[in-house]
């Protein structure tokens, strides 16, 4: 549909000059006086139809222009937008996270240990945030743990806990047992926007061909899951591909396959392998003396110890910070820096005037298959 929009000053004055064309209005040199006086002059009647005329005109061209932008990708509202994307593409909707539990006890039982699904864990920094178990798990008699996928009860990011912050049963209860997530919590997400709906869309004709690295990325995309990933092509020789997920949970691999196997092209070879986590340890020197009149007391020592220790594993690891901040970590082929890492202790450990990293002195490449977790961490005071 083709056409210029006017509005109502244009159609008015296009209404005018073609009443006057025909006769309608004449040369009167006060003709304005007639149009502001007598309300029974014939060409103030004709000029004041025509004003109501151009107003009803004018409006038509504005819902025909919310009409036109409606079938227009770039200028559509949300509304207009879901209906043009539903010939194409899903509206991602809201999720929940989910999380790995590693479910233990500290001796070997002389029978097997049934945990039901539906078992609920509670996460130690928000009262409101319970995870429920997904399946029946079992630890058998001999061994000491076992690992359940579980969701978080409530929609959306926060549900995105740190690593770490499930470790008890709700009410109290424990069953005999100890519960951790060794992974943060991942999947929690809102309503996709309409501006990322409208990216989306605009990509629709590379994401809907079979076998197209669009349409790889964009299945991939639609795992809710998927913290971060790497996508290897031709990586075992032309038409194989190789995905790196994280976090490295069963589940999360099993929906990118199926979701992957919708879109790839028949003869294509793709492998998803959950990422090789690299433990990285650390020694570093902390100064906290510099400039100081007054020795800094063992006491004050130790707690910077500990405050470093805490930030190096939450630069690596991620997790939550003293503020109640959500820290993710070192992300897929993220090399460990000591310089990066140092600027990180220095803008969030209080009272540290200098970090020296004894090892690593220089950076550690992590490979694209890859990503760096915490090992063995030594921090000195001085």
């Amino acid at each position: 549909m083709s056409y210029t929009p006017k509005s109502y000053r244009q159609i008015f004055q296009d209404y005018l000059i073609n009443a006057y064309g025909v006769g309608l209005l004449g040369e009167n040199s006060g003709f304005m006086d007639y149009v502001l006086g007598s309300n029974e002059d014939i060409e103030n009647t004709i000029v004041l139809e025509l004003a109501i005329h151009a107003a009803q005109v004018a409006n038509f061209y504005d819902q025909l222009t919310i009409v036109r932008n409606e079938q227009n990708i770039a200028l559509s509202n949300f509304n207009g937008l879901k209906i043009i994307g539903q010939m194409y593409l899903d509206l991602r909707l809201p999720d929940a996270a989910i999380t790995e539990l590693k479910i233990y006890i500290e001796e070997e039982s002389d029978e097997n240990i049934i945990i039901s699904s539906g078992t609920a864990i509670q996460s130690k920094t928000n009262d409101n945030i319970i995870f429920y178990t997904m399946e029946d798990c079992v630890i058998l008699v001999g061994q000491l743990e076992t690992y359940v996928t579980a969701r978080c009860g409530t929609v959306g990011p926060i549900g995105n806990v740190a690593a770490g912050d499930l470790d008890s049963f709700v009410g109290g209860a424990d069953y005999g047992l100890n519960v951790i997530n060794m992974y943060a919590a991942t999947g929690g997400r809102k309503d996709e926007t309409m501006e990322e709906y409208r990216s989306r869309l605009f990509s629709w004709k590379y994401i809907l061909p079979k076998g197209t690295y669009d349409a790889i990325k964009n299945a991939i995309d639609d795992v809710a899951p998927v913290d971060s990933y790497y996508i290897e092509q031709y990586w075992d020789g032309y038409g194989t591909t190789r995905i790196i997920i994280d976090p490295p949970i069963q589940r999360v691999l099993n929906m990118v396959q199926n979701s992957i196997d919708n879109v790839k092209a028949i003869d294509e070879d793709i492998l998803v392998v959950p990422v090789e986590t690299i433990p990285i340890d650390l020694s570093c020197t902390i100064n906290i003396s510099i400039d100081q009149i007054v020795s800094p007391t063992n006491i004050t020592k130790e707690t910077t110890k500990t405050l470093v220790e805490q930030a190096l594993k939450l630069y690596i690891d991620g997790g939550i910070s003293t503020l109640g901040i959500i820290e993710r970590g070192m992300s897929i082929g993220q090399d460990f820096v000591p310089f990066e890492a140092g600027m990180y202790i220095a803008n969030n450990v209080p009272g540290v005037k200098n970090v020296t990293f004894d090892f690593p002195s220089d950076p550690v490449e992590i490979l694209s298959h890859e990503r760096g977790t915490s090992g063995e961490i030594t921090v000195a005071v001085v």
